[in-house]
C-alpha cells in the first residue's frame, strides 16, 4: 500500500469515526431529552399540573346504567382527567324495578338516596330550576366550597322523572346548566366535561379559552 493511499484509508476511517461519534452524542442527547420530558410529564400527573391542595372530595351519583356507548366512553375519558386533579368518583344508583307510577318511581328512588347520604355531605342537583354559572363562575364556586372545608360535594343527576320533594328539600343547591332540557343520559358526558374544564381554570391548565 502506497503512502498516499495509507493516508486517505486513515481519513476515511477518521471521518467515519468522527460521524459515528457525532451521532452517538446527538442519540444521548435526544434520548436524554425524552427522559426529562417523560420524567416531568410523570411528576405532573403525579402532582396533579400543579394541584393547590384541594382535598374536598367530588362524587357524581346517577340512577341507572348508562346504556348509550358513545356517552359512558366520553365520561369515562373526562373522569380519567378529572382524577389528574382531584378525587373524584361516580356512584351509579340502581333503577326501580316493578314499578310504572312516575311518583312511586321517584319516591322509592329518593329513598335510595337519602339512606347513602351523610349529614355533612354538601348535596347538589342538577335540576333546570338550578342557578347558572358561567364555566369560570362554576370554576369560582368549586374553589370557594374547598376553601369552607367541605369534604364531599355530591353532584346528583337524577332519572328520567326528576327529583322526588324529599331530595328538593336535602340539597344544599341547585345547578342548572342550561335552560333547555337534556335527557338524563346525555347529562352525564356534559357535566362531566364542565367539571373538567372548572379544573383546569383552577389549575391554569390550558384547556378553557374566553
Amino acid at each position: 500500500m502506497t503512502s498516499a493511499s495509507f493516508t486517505l484509508l486513515q481519513a476515511t476511517k477518521n471521518s467515519s469515526v468522527k460521524k459515528v461519534i457525532m451521532f452517538l452524542r446527538v442519540s444521548n442527547f435526544a434520548m436524554l431529552l425524552d427522559l426529562l420530558v417523560q420524567i416531568t410529564i410523570k411528576f405532573n400527573i403525579k402532582q396533579g399540573f400543579g394541584k393547590k391542595n384541594m382535598h374536598m372530595k367530588i362524587e357524581i351519583w346517577w340512577i341507572g346504567k348508562t346504556f348509550q356507548d358513545f356517552t359512558k366512553k366520553g365520561y369515562d375519558e373526562f373522569l380519567k382527567r378529572i382524577q389528574k386533579f382531584t378525587s373524584v368518583e361516580i356512584v351509579e344508583i340502581a333503577d326501580i324495578k316493578g314499578q310504572t307510577n312516575p311518583k312511586s318511581i321517584k319516591n322509592l328512588e329518593a329513598e335510595k338516596i337519602l339512606s347513602k347520604l351523610k349529614s355533612d355531605d354538601f348535596l347538589i342537583l342538577l335540576d333546570e330550576k338550578g342557578k347558572q354559572f358561567s364555566s369560570v363562575e362554576f370554576a369560582d364556586f368549586i374553589q370557594q366550597k374547598d376553601n369552607q372545608a367541605i369534604k364531599k360535594i355530591i353532584f346528583l343527576i337524577g332519572g328520567a322523572y326528576g327529583f322526588d320533594d324529599k331530595i328538593y328539600e336535602r340539597a344544599n343547591a341547585q345547578l342548572s346548566l342550561s335552560k333547555m332540557t337534556y335527557s338524563h343520559q346525555l347529562i352525564r358526558l356534559i357535566f362531566m366535561e364542565q367539571l373538567y374544564r372548572a379544573y383546569t381554570i383552577i389549575h391554569n391548565f390550558p384547556y378553557h379559552n374566553e
